[in-house]
C-alpha cells in the first residue's frame, strides 16, 4: 500500500508509473525490469536519503556504476541482475527515463532459516504469524512460488498442491490459537527441496508473510552399510521355519545320543568267574554320603529473562513465560487487564477479585495470583495490554522467534544477524538474559563488550558494506548459556527494537578425552569386525539360545524314554547269572554284603555265618 501512495505522488509529474514488489533471499540474484524500454534513462537506487545511481544505459547497454561492478549483470535493455543480494539492498529501486520516473519497485530481501533433513524423515517448518483479531480468509503455503497447501478459515477446505497429498503435509492443529502455521511434512523426498513461505490473507484482500521462511535442503538416504554387510541371514524365514530347522536338527542329534545310550546299558558284561554275569551299573551311596576320597561340595571349590526495551515494551521469546509488573500494584477491586486486538476490539486477561483471577481462554496459562503471570507465551501474545486501575496503564508486549543453538564448552558459535547499515544511525547490541554482552555504534564503528565478554565477542568484517552483523562468540563456557538477544535501536534508545532476534544457547560440558588436542585413534581392524559384527552376534545369538532351549527339552525327553525302555528290559527273562546280579543290587540297597550263587549257601560253616553277620 505504502507502494502505490508513493508511485501516486509521481501521477503528477510524470506520463505514468507502475509499482511493484520483488522478493529475494539474501546472497542470490534478482531481476529488476521496467515496465518499458528506454535507451537514455538512468536506474537508481533509493535509500532514505540519499539518491544512489546503480547502473546507467548508453545505447542499450547497462554499465554499473563503480560500487555495484561485478553485482549488475545486464538481462536486457529494460532490466538487470542484481547479484549475491545483501541486506543493505532491501528499499526502493526506481526506473528513469528523460528525467521520469516510470517504474517503482520495492525489494524485499529475506533472511531464511536454514533445515536441513534426511530423505523419509519427517520435518516442521517453522512459521508464526499473529492470527488472534484478525479476520484471516486463508493460510497458504508455497514452495518456490507454487501452492503446497492452502486452508480457507471459514469452510476448513484444504487445497493441496501437486504432489503433497494429504498424508504428506499438514498444519498445526492449534494455528488459530497460538499463531503457530508450522507445515508438518511426512516423509521427506528430494524433490521437496526448496524454498518454503508461508502467507495468510485476510476478508479485506490484506496478504501478510509469515515469519520467517524456510529454505529445506534434502539429502539422499544411503543405504545402512553396517546393517547391509550383517544381515541376519535368518532375517529372510520366518520364525516358526527357523524353529522347526532347529527342532529337527535337535531331534536327530538326540536319537542319535538315546541310541547309544540304550545300546550300552543292554551290552553284555564282562565275565568274572561263574554266574559272574552282571549288569554294568554304577553302584552310588543313598543315603547322601560321598563316596571315599571325593567332596561333599561335589568337588568345586545431570529460562530467559523478560526484558524491558525502549518505548516501555515487554520483549519475551516465544514460548517463554512473562510476567505483568504493572499488575503488582493494582488490588482494585474490578480492576483488568486486557489484550488489545484492534482499535474497536479487546480481550480480557484477567480481572481483580481478592487476586488476579484469568479470563476466559487464559485459564489453561496462568492461576490465580498477586499479579499476572503466563506461565508460557505464542505468538498471538504480540500486541498492546490495557490495565485499568484508577488511571490507564498500557504495555506492548514483543513476541520473540528464537532459533536454539547447542555447542561444546570451548568451540566458538555464531549467530546469524542481518539489517540495513547504509546510512544507518543507532546501535546493534546483543544481551544475555537482560545484561549486555556486546554493543557496536554503527556510525563510528566503536565497541563495547559486557564483562567476561572481553575479546570474546566480534561482528563480521564485512558488516558495514553488507549488513551481516552476524555476531561470533570464541571458546564457549559453560556459564555463556542462555537466552541471546539481538537488536538494532535508535541513538537514545527511545524506538523500537527493529529485526529482533533471539537465539537459545546450550554449552554442552566437554569430557575429559575430548580436551585432548591429539587425533582421536583409528579404529583397529579388530575393534571395527567386533563393531560390524555387533548386529550379525546378536542374530546368532538369538538363534543359539532358541537352539539351545530346543535341545534341553529334546535330549530330557529321549532321556525319560531311554530310561523307561531300560527298566522295562530289566523286568524281562533273566540271563544267567542274573538272579546273582539282582541279589547284588538289593544286597546292597538293604545294606547288607552280597550272598554267592543258590547253589553255594550249603558249604558255609558256621564261622562264615559268623563273619558274613559282623561284617
Amino acid at each position: 500500500m505504502a507502494l502505490i501512495a508513493l508511485c501516486a505522488l509521481f501521477v503528477f509529474f510524470s506520463a505514468g508509473c507502475h509499482g511493484k514488489a520483488a522478493v529475494v533471499l539474501i546472497r542470490e540474484s534478482v531481476t529488476l525490469t521496467a515496465t518499458e524500454s528506454c535507451t537514455n534513462g538512468n536506474f537508481k537506487l533509493m535509500t532514505d536519503d540519499s539518491e544512489v545511481t546503480v547502473a546507467t544505459s548508453v545505447n542499450g547497454v547497462w554499465e554499473p556504476e563503480k560500487s555495484y561492478k561485478g553485482r549488475i549483470v545486464p538481462n536486457s535493455s529494460s532490466s538487470v541482475v542484481l547479484a549475491n543480494v545483501t541486506i543493505n539492498d532491501n528499499m526502493l529501486y526506481e526506473f528513469v527515463c528523460s528525467g521520469d520516473v516510470f517504474t517503482l519497485i520495492q525489494l524485499e530481501v529475506i533472511i531464511p532459516d536454514d533445515e536441513s533433513v534426511t530423505e523419509g524423515e519427517q520435518v516442521r517448518l517453522k512459521s508464526y504469524s499473529q492470527t488472534r483479531g484478525r479476520a484471516v480468509k486463508f493460510i497458504r503455503w508455497e514452495k518456490d512460488g507454487e501452492l503446497v497447501l492452502q486452508l480457507e478459515r471459514t469452510s476448513g477446505l484444504i487445497s493441496y498442491g501437486t504432489g503433497f497429498e494429504e498424508k504428506n503435509v499438514s498444519l498445526s492443529p492449534d494455528w488459530n490459537q497460538t499463531g503457530d502455521l508450522s507445515l508438518i511434512m511426512q516423509r521427506v523426498r528430494t524433490e521437496d527441496r526448496g524454498v518454503y513461505m508461508c502467507y495468510t490473507e485476510e476478508e479485506n484482500g490484506g496478504k501478510r508473510r509469515g515469519n520467517p521462511a524456510v529454505r529445506m535442503e534434502v539429502t539422499k538416504r544411503v543405504p545402512d552399510q553396517i546393517t547391509a554387510q550383517t544381515e541376519c541371514p535368518t532375517q529372510k524365514m520366518s520364525t516358526w521355519t527357523i524353529v522347526a530347522i532347529i527342532e529337527a536338527v535337535c531331534i536327530v542329534v538326540s536319537a542319535g545320543l538315546a541310541a547309544w545310550y540304550w545300546f550300552r546299558s543292554h551290552r553284555p558284561s564282562v565275565s568274572s568267574g561263574p554266574g559272574a554275569e552282571r549288569s554294568d551299573v554304577e553302584l552310588q551311596p543313598i543315603n547322601g554320603s560321598a563316596p571315599p576320597g571325593s567332596h561333599g561340595d561335589g568337588g568345586l571349590r545431570g529460562s530467559t529473562t523478560i526484558n524491558k526495551g525502549g518505548g516501555g515494551g515487554i520483549y519475551v521469546i516465544n514460548g517463554d513465560p512473562v510476567k505483568f509488573t504493572t499488575t503488582e500494584h493494582c488490588k482494585k477491586k474490578e480492576a483488568t487487564l486486557e489484550h488489545r486486538l484492534t482499535a474497536d476490539d479487546t480481550r480480557l486477561v484477567a480481572r481483580w477479585d481478592g487476586e488476579w483471577k484469568p479470563g476466559p481462554g487464559y485459564k489453561d496459562r496462568m492461576s490465580p495470583n498477586e499479579s499476572v503471570i503466563f506461565n508460557s507465551t505464542n505468538f498471538n501474545d504480540d500486541g498492546l495490554y490495557e490495565l485499568t486501575c484508577g488511571s490507564d496503564n498500557i504495555t506492548q508486549v514483543y513476541m520473540v522467534l528464537s532459533t536454539n543453538s547447542s555447542v561444546t564448552e570451548g568451540v566458538s558459535v555464531s549467530f546469524p544477524f542481518f539489517s540495513v547499515t547504509a546510512g544507518k544511525r543507532g546501535k546493534f547490541t546483543v544481551e544475555r538474559d537482560g545484561k549486555l554482552v556486546f554493543l557496536l555504534d554503527l556510525p563510528s564503528g566503536n565497541v563495547t563488550h559486557g564483562a567476561g565478554f572481553e575479546e570474546r565477542v566480534s561482528v563480521s568484517p564485512e558488516w558495514q558494506s553488507q549488513g551481516d552483523l552476524t555476531v561470533t562468540l570464541k571458546a564457549a563456557t559453560t556459564g555463556d548459556q542462555g537466552g541471546y538477544l539481538l537488536y538494532v535501536q535508535d541513538e537514545d534508545n527511545a524506538g523500537p527494537r527493529e529485526r529482533l532476534s533471539a537465539v537459545r544457547l546450550r554449552v554442552h560440558k566437554r569430557v575429559p578425552d575430548q580436551t585432548s588436542s591429539s587425533p582421536p585413534p583409528v579404529p583397529s581392524v579388530t575393534n571395527q569386525t567386533q563393531m560390524e559384527s555387533g548386529p550379525l552376534s546378536a542374530c546368532w545369538s538369538a538363534v543359539g539360545l532358541t537352539a539351545a532351549v530346543v535341545f534341553i527339552i529334546t535330549v530330557t525327553v529321549c532321556f525319560v524314554i531311554g530310561w523307561f525302555m531300560k527298566t522295562r528290559s530289566s523286568r524281562g527273562t533273566p540271563g544267567p547269572g542274573a538272579a546273582f546280579s539282582s541279589g547284588v543290587g538289593a544286597a546292597l540297597l538293604n545294606g547288607v554284603p552280597p550272598r554267592g550263587p543258590p547253589e553255594a549257601d550249603e558249604g558255609l560253616s558256621l564261622e562264615g555265618s559268623d563273619a558274613e553277620h559282623n561284617v
